[in-house]
């Protein structure tokens, strides 16, 4: 009697009817809801609702829905693909349980939708995301934004081994609805441009988060800067620009002080129109400027460059006065303060540096300007010099007079001003002001594998200084401690002053012939 009892139990399978489409999408809809409400008073979302039901396929009215089944419209918007695949009541239920999970880990450090659908691939079709795991950066590479040839090609191919591998990815799933959910994540893959949009918390983005890699972990490493710190950093900034938004500090402190910081303001700074990017670039300088303008040799400060490419993403009206007005503060501190600021900030949007367009009434209130400063006052061009950097008067005086810096060229007869200065300053201070005439007064051509070949140009040495020019060879030719520079420069330094000493000896040598000449003649 009970091995029968237990044989009729240990026989039945319970069958479990698929649910209706409708009843899985207003399931999903209400769960979504929830987990996007859940967190709305403490996250900021980088999209709007509105933006994600677009984004997601999520019709306005279920009517919608009706009308296309009624007229056998086969509708593969990325929530009907969802509601698809989640037929079977216990797989929707792993799936909403797993999501909620995730969600209470990562919510506000994660896009919730590109969530939801990964989690639907995990638990319909693991294979799948296996699959995903294993060829996750071609996947990506679709969102490159390069059209070049080079990067189309690479694209396609990408897509044919993809598919390969694809076909012998088996499941008891449907495949090319799982497929589509994969190119919702990784737009791209099935077709250019496909659920493209601007989705800043996406997967398919590795820099500077890797989205896909914190799905995965579904945690955040410990020394990591949460998306959530740098968007409330950026409202609270609208609000007031001096609070405290992390480690104690403001938001242009942060981004100025603290290592990593500046890549994921970056990332969100787009989220400030372009008064405010520069409201805040204008704090950035002035904390510069309280540093002493020097700027680390080989880079830039955290925030120059970052700040200077959001800028170019919103051009406003008034930027050439604007960076005249930062521009004529840094003069004082540093010449190359103030030369990479005119150098980068000058372009104003995109097609300004493609176009290389020249500034020439911002060239010309930047040589004004600095010829106020400068001009009588020889300590004052002295301060303003980094004495490791050798090139702020060659970039200032003859690069960007040139066509490529903004200028309308480069005629000696403008600078007889700023020669005078710079002599005085060369005599009163030679270890800082030498290593500045170097570089104006030489050239460096490279060979390609040999090293460098240096020599004196003699057109600048002759149209600059004229009767000075014994002068300046004289202090070319002095010793000075060349220990903060590198190699290279080492070598030009050294090159010039054994060239210049050479030439005062070959002058010398001169003078002494003619003075033995014309003594014997007298004789």
């Amino acid at each position: 009697m009970t091995y029968d009892i237990l044989l009729r139990v240990c026989e039945h399978v319970e069958f479990i009817p698929t649910l209706p489409q409708t009843e899985i999408l207003e399931c999903i809809k209400f769960f979504r809801n929830y987990c996007l409400d859940k967190f709305a008073d403490i996250d900021i979302d980088c999209r709007t609702r509105t933006e994600r039901d677009e984004h997601i396929g999520l019709k306005n009215t279920s009517q919608e829905y009706d009308v296309a089944t009624m007229l056998g419209v086969e509708v593969n918007d990325p929530i009907t693909v969802i509601t698809k695949l989640l037929n079977n009541p216990r797989t929707l239920k792993s799936t909403l349980r797993h999501s909620l999970h995730s969600w209470d880990s990562l919510h506000g450090e994660i896009d919730f939708d590109d969530l939801l659908a990964a989690r639907v691939i995990y638990t319909v079709a693991p294979e799948a995301f296996a699959f995903i795991n294993e060829y996750r950066s071609k996947l990506m590479y679709f969102d490159a934004e390069s059209t070049s040839d080079r990067t189309r090609k690479q694209q396609e191919e990408n897509r044919k081994k993809l598919e390969t591998v694809w076909q012998n990815v088996k499941g008891s799933w449907n495949s090319e609805l799982v497929k589509t959910l994969i190119d919702f994540l990784f737009t791209g893959w099935v077709k250019d441009n496909f659920y493209k949009g601007n989705i800043p918390q996406g997967v398919i983005h590795y820099r500077p988060t890797d989205y896909w890699g914190r799905l995965n972990r579904e945690t955040l490493y410990a020394d990591e800067i949460p998306d959530q710190i740098i968007l409330h950093a950026l409202n609270s900034w609208k609000v007031n620009h001096n609070e405290t938004v992390y480690q104690e500090f403001s938001l242009s402190e942060a981004i100025f002080r603290i290592n990593g910081f500046v890549k994921k303001f970056e990332y969100f700074g787009n989220l400030l129109d372009g008064h405010d990017i520069r409201a805040l670039a204008q704090e950035l300088f002035e904390l510069i400027r309280k540093d002493g303008g020097e700027i680390p040799k080989d880079a830039h400060y955290h925030g120059f460059i970052e700040l200077w490419r959001l800028s170019l993403d919103k051009p406003i009206d008034g930027h050439n006065e604007w960076i005249l007005g930062e521009i004529k503060k840094a003069i004082p501190v540093s010449l190359r303060f103030a030369n990479e600021l005119y150098y980068y900030w000058r372009n104003q949007d995109h097609p300004s540096i493609s176009t290389r367009i020249q500034t020439p009434i911002l060239r010309n209130g930047f040589i004004e300007a600095t010829r106020q400063v400068y001009e009588n006052n020889s300590q004052a061009l002295i301060e303003a010099l980094d004495p490791a950097y050798m090139y702020s008067i060659h970039h200032f005086m003859i690069y960007y007079s040139e066509a490529t810096g903004g200028g309308s060229g480069f005629n000696p007869n403008d600078w007889k001003w700023l020669i005078d200065v710079l002599l005085k300053a060369a005599e009163a201070n030679p270890q800082v002001v030498i290593p500045q005439l170097v570089t104006l007064l030489s050239n460096e051509d490279s060979t390609f594998g040999a090293g460098f070949l240096y020599s004196l140009n003699e057109e600048r040495l002759n149209s600059l200084f004229g009767n000075e020019k014994t002068m300046v060879l004289k202090l070319l030719a002095m010793k000075i401690d060349i220990s903060m520079f590198d190699e290279r420069e080492k070598n030009r330094i050294e090159f010039v002053r054994q060239e210049a000493a050479g030439r005062i000896l070959q002058e010398e040598s001169k003078g002494q012939t003619l003075l033995n000449e014309f003594g014997g003649h007298n004789t």
